[in-house]
């Protein structure tokens, strides 16, 4: 077969390398059989045809993002872009919301699959910041800060990391809930061809489970766009994270280096990857959504 291929097609093209495409095609094919057939899959997800077709999926849903979000008229729709990401704010000037809708979307991907209970009625936040290392630190004296242990250093890095993790979660889910929940903003879409399009490949995408595995994972959560504000616009928007961000802005402002201070300002040092770390929390805020001023009449 491969022979009687090879000699169809225009140019050098051995039959050889024919025949290693037409196996490869073969175990792709036996693996779709496989997940089809709900038997055990040998093929890992990261590679084969699922690989592209997570990818296809994830550069159809982009596409169709960028017609129904790219194209929303600025009378709709304006940003304040202060507190938030430097990359955020030129996305604003481009006007390329999909890019942020997307990286949103990514965090509250991750946030609902380590937390998922933060999106249930009655919901409370977790706990940060409770350990004793996390007490202590803010009592201390700068030098007292200097001369900590390693050890108290990694579980202060660990409790800031979780702590943004969950903030940046949260603001996503406000930034999402506010941009597809302002007034303007269904009737411009439902003027383009809706939400239908990505809603059909998003569930496709999680129906036939070909987003495990994927870096377009988080594209599920368009499978129904109803029940995407229905999420993000419930009890996590209500929880509290004012101590969690007061805790943070007292800590970075503590550890702000004052002049002569070299140890705070040495590149590699454990302080100074602590105030990174903390540094960091400042760029992880979304463009506040807002709703233009109307002209004045002449």
């Amino acid at each position: 077969v491969s022979e009687a291929c090879s000699k169809t097609i225009v140019g050098y093209f051995p039959s050889s390398r024919l025949a290693k495409a037409i196996g490869h095609y073969i175990v792709e094919f036996q693996d779709i059989k496989r997940h089809l057939s709900s038997m055990p899959a040998v093929v890992d997800f990261d590679v084969g045809v699922r690989y592209r077709l997570g990818d296809f999926i994830g550069r159809s849903i982009r596409f169709n993002l960028r017609k129904l979000l790219n194209t929303i008229p600025d009378k709709v729709l304006d940003f304040s872009v202060v507190d938030c990401e430097e990359r955020w704010g030129r996305a604003v000037d481009d006007w390329s919301i999909s890019s942020i809708f997307n990286f949103a979307l990514e965090k509250i991907y991750e946030l609902l699959h380590f937390n998922e209970q933060l999106f249930v009625e009655g919901a409370s936040p977790p706990s940060f910041f409770a350990s004793k290392t996390s007490e202590s630190v803010v009592l201390m004296a700068r030098k007292q800060v200097r001369t900590m242990p390693e050890k108290m250093y990694e579980e202060l890095i660990n409790d800031i990391k979780e702590a943004r993790s969950f903030l940046l979660g949260v603001r996503a889910c406000r930034f999402v809930f506010d941009l597809l929940a302002r007034e303007g903003v269904d009737d411009h879409v439902n003027s383009l061809e809706g939400w239908h399009p990505i809603e059909s490949v998003a569930r496709i995408f999680y129906e036939l489970n070909i987003h495990e595995c994927s870096e377009n994972k988080h594209f599920v959560l368009l499978r129904d766009i109803n029940e995407l504000l229905e999420m993000v616009g419930g009890p996590v928007l209500n929880l509290e994270v004012d101590k969690t961000e007061l805790y943070i802005q007292k800590l970075r402002k503590k550890l702000q280096p004052r002049k002569r201070e070299s140890s705070f300002m040495m590149k590699g040092s454990l302080i100074y990857n602590l105030r990174m770390c903390l540094q960091a929390e400042t760029q992880e805020h979304f463009p506040l959504c807002l709703t233009p001023l109307k002209p004045k009449a002449n």
